[in-house]
């Protein structure tokens, strides 16, 4: 019973002592593995980054039927080069070609009808017949005028607003989307009324077809040689001129804008298109720019002429520098790979693309640099965090962790400047454990 008694005594205060020592002592005795790193001199970048740049074009031409019509095969491929003023395809003016051959069989009726004077003597209801068709074409002829003064209104209209869509396009007021879409518009509205204007000389010639028909009518009582004879010159004036408007329909050159390469084939195989449609697309590969939309809440610390870094994975390790060009000066909203509404404004880079040939549509990052301090003292960005006494780092001193509270500079990706509580040389903690707390003892990874 003593020998009980006296070995409870002694292993007692041995439990309390090692309660002690793994309470209190061995905390105390062992260390926690951190990842360290030198607080260092040098530059701090503070950037803009968006990671969802891509190259593009600058000179890119978007080239559209300028009427309706058959466009025949375009028989480039994409990626041909072509130069300027080279013709790409043709369209055939399908209705203006019908126009025409309605009025070369207008003709030949009235020949056969002038060639038949001597033998038919016109009833009362033919006479009646060919007045009415007579006022039909006029009325026809004053349709097309009218259709014809409408598109020389528009043309004048649409040249209007192309000279002041360039203007702004030259002082950087308007995209060069909402540029080229007034040149289109200059272009379909100039080849509009050519296209009214041909219809008007075939109305014309109707009118004047119809006439002759009923004249001879008329006057077919008379002397039919000399009526044979006027009517003939008559009619060989008209097929002349229909000759003359079959030429000019019979196909329209489609050429391209400027020289480069075929870029996008809109239509592949010979297809009835509508004025408007897009059948191919140029873009001059020296002229490449890189396309980055910068979030409102930035777009005020992007200017011109600021230096760009780009990276991407199309680059591999390598980095490109460029300069921002411009920024468009109107928003427009986009939806982010997250499905979140943002406000972004566009902004044009240019970089040299001799060597590295990136082509147009490439994804890349581009970190536009809005300040850049040399010989500074600066932390990694991983070791920075915030306590409700500011910003803060867990420094290595004696082997343990201490919080110092720092005043920070320019901020980047990897970079922190310190303006004051840190100095080069000291010991900083990267990415501190959860952990960890101020007086654990620590040791480097």
């Amino acid at each position: 019973m003593e020998k009980k008694l006296l070995q409870k005594k002694v292993l007692y205060p041995i439990v309390i002592l090692l309660l002690i020592l793994t309470v209190f002592i061995f905390p105390a005795l062992t260390s926690i593995e951190v990842t360290t790193a030198e607080v260092r001199r040098g530059s701090v970048r503070e950037y803009v980054f968006e990671d969802e740049a891509e190259t593009r074009l600058d000179a890119l031409r978007t080239v559209s039927a300028p009427l309706r019509g058959t466009v025949r095969r375009i028989e480039l491929q994409i990626g041909d080069p072509v130069e300027a003023g080279e013709v790409i395809t043709t369209i055939e003016e399908d209705e203006i070609l019908h126009a025409i051959a309605g009025a070369e069989a207008k003709v030949r009726e009235l020949e056969a009808n002038i060639e038949g004077l001597p033998t038919k003597v016109p009833k009362e209801s033919e006479l009646k017949a060919a007045a009415e068709s007579t006022e039909a074409a006029a009325e026809a002829g004053k349709a097309a005028e009218l259709e014809k003064e409408k598109a020389a209104e528009e043309l004048e209209y649409q040249r209007k607003e192309y000279r002041r869509i360039s203007g702004l396009h030259d002082k950087d007021v308007v995209s060069d989307e909402r540029y080229d879409l007034a040149r289109l518009n200059l272009e379909l509205a100039r080849r509009s009324l050519s296209i009214h204007e041909r219809y008007f000389r075939v109305a014309e010639i109707e009118t004047r077809i119809a006439a002759l028909e009923l004249e001879a009518m008329k006057e077919s009582l008379g002397d039919i040689d000399h009526l044979q004879k006027a009517y003939k010159a008559g009619i060989e004036q008209i097929r002349a001129e229909l000759q003359t408007l079959h030429h000019q329909a019979g196909k329209t050159r489609i050429e391209s804008p400027i020289s480069g390469v075929l870029t996008e084939k809109y239509r592949d195989s010979e297809a009835a298109v509508e004025a408007g449609e897009p059948l191919f697309e140029v873009g001059d590969l020296d002229t490449i720019e890189i396309k980055a939309d910068i979030l409102s809440a930035d777009i005020s610390l992007v200017e011109p002429g600021q230096k760009v870094i780009i990276e991407g994975e199309i680059l591999g390790e390598e980095t490109l520098t460029g300069t921002v060009r411009r920024t468009y000066p109107h928003g427009f909203t986009k939806i982010s790979a997250l499905g979140i509404e943002q406000q972004r404004f566009r902004t044009i880079i240019d970089f040299n693309n001799t060597e590295a040939r990136l082509p147009p549509g490439a994804d890349l990052d581009v970190r536009v640099i809005i300040d850049q301090r040399e010989d500074v003292t600066y932390i990694p960005s991983a070791a920075f965090f915030m306590t409700q006494d500011g910003p803060a780092v867990f420094v290595v001193e004696n082997g343990r962790a201490r919080i110092r509270h720092i005043e920070t500079g320019l901020s980047g990706d990897e970079k922190i400047e310190v303006l004051s509580g840190l100095d080069e040389g000291d010991i900083i903690i990267l990415r501190p454990p959860p952990e960890l707390e101020p007086g654990n003892r620590v040791s480097a990874r």
